[in-house]
């Protein structure tokens, strides 16, 4: 990767890799200020985007155990994976809200749920759980300018 200043994602967003390192170091420290233990995973039920390599490198960078999952598995599936995992936080694309109501509702052991993308009022929740808005703890208040 020569010199590159931006990572690109499907649908032609591209954002600074600066900006995407920052949003990154951000979210690796918001989430271990969360009370995310070393080595525990983070279930994420996201896209392709830069907001998914930032979330991976943020679990990484703080010794957290990224952990993807196919939002095309049953809800059922989906539980199972995270109750086996010892899920206690969870990082969703908004798109994919409804599934992760689903899923949760099956799930105890969640404490913890980022929504990326959301434009929510402050009492949202999901299954009964609060919901954290991931550019908050990125600290990208505003979606990237589309380069």
């Amino acid at each position: 990767m020569p010199n590159r200043s931006k990572v690109s994602a499907w649908p032609a967003l591209s954002v600074s890799v600066s900006k995407m390192a920052n949003a990154s170091r951000s979210l690796a420290g918001a989430l271990l200020d969360l009370g995310c233990a070393h080595q525990s995973p983070v279930t994420m039920f996201m896209g392709n985007s830069w907001r998914f390599l930032a979330t991976y490198t943020a679990c990484a960078s703080a010794e957290l155990v990224a952990m993807p999952v196919n939002v095309l598995l049953s809800p059922a599936d989906l539980a199972w994976i995270l109750n086996d995992a010892g899920t206690e936080t969870v990082v969703a694309d908004a798109m994919f809200v409804a599934i992760l109501e689903a899923v949760l509702s099956q799930v105890e052991r969640v404490t913890r749920v980022v929504v990326v993308g959301e434009e929510q009022d402050t009492a949202m929740t999901v299954a009964g759980r609060p919901v954290l808005r991931w550019e908050d703890l990125a600290g990208t208040p505003d979606a990237p300018a589309v380069e």
